[in-house]
């Protein structure tokens, strides 16, 4: 076996899993921080908080 070979090949897909898709990354971090926010609110809301927030 190539060793070096796989090795390239291996940082190969992972630099096009991070970079060739960027787009699903930002959208992954965009959702990471706005939807716990969203839920947060959802749970106090239903939990009935007095008053509402």
């Amino acid at each position: 076996m190539d060793l070096m070979r796989l090795l390239g090949d291996s940082f190969e897909y992972a630099k096009d899993a991070i970079w060739g898709r960027w787009v699903r990354w930002l959208l992954l971090l965009v959702s990471t921080i706005i939807f716990p926010l969203i839920y947060g609110y959802t749970v106090r809301v239903m939990s009935g908080t007095k008053p509402a927030p």
